[in-house]
């Protein structure tokens, strides 16, 4: 089955669910044979390096979905783009919403001294650019041409 990119870009799994997964299985492996060893790295850092980290992607994530709602677009990774978003938190990467998930997970991994956190969270970067970024930009330069093909040229994917 193929999907219209011109409709919707995405099915599941969304990015959320992608870093909800690799949350539980982090919890499981943690419980079931812990990471000894980049458990006690991270049990070294802080533990408000974690709850800073976490907090600035609630912040990230706070002002996308402002900047995508001032711009009447939708925040839904499965629903139709109705307008290109390029400012804000969008003129720096093109996916502020899974830069701060990313971020979630790794002040989480930090907070919890969780190792395998730590490893999935490159993971996760890799599915959610495979299964919803590439996707997602096939969806936007359907929509939006020139304007998104222009966008992508002055602004990274990630970072």
């Amino acid at each position: 089955m193929t999907i219209d990119f011109s409709r919707r870009p995405n099915r599941l799994p969304w990015p959320p669910m992608i870093y909800g997964g690799a949350a539980l299985v982090a919890w499981g492996l943690e419980w079931l044979m812990p990471f000894r060893l980049l458990d006690g790295v991270l049990a070294a850092l802080p533990f408000w390096l974690g709850g800073a980290l976490m907090i600035a992607a609630l912040a990230i994530d706070a002002a996308a979905f402002v900047t995508m709602r001032r711009a009447k677009t939708t925040i839904m990774p499965n629903a139709a783009s109705d307008n290109l978003v390029t400012t804000g938190v969008f003129a720096w990467s093109r996916n502020p919403i899974y830069v701060a998930n990313t971020l979630l997970i790794l002040g989480l991994a930090i907070w919890l001294r969780w190792g395998w956190l730590v490893l999935l969270a490159p993971v996760c970067v890799a599915a959610v650019t495979a299964l919803a970024i590439k996707r997602e930009e096939q969806h936007l330069e359907i929509r939006f041409g020139d304007a998104f093909r222009d966008y992508k040229k002055r602004v990274r994917r990630w970072l």
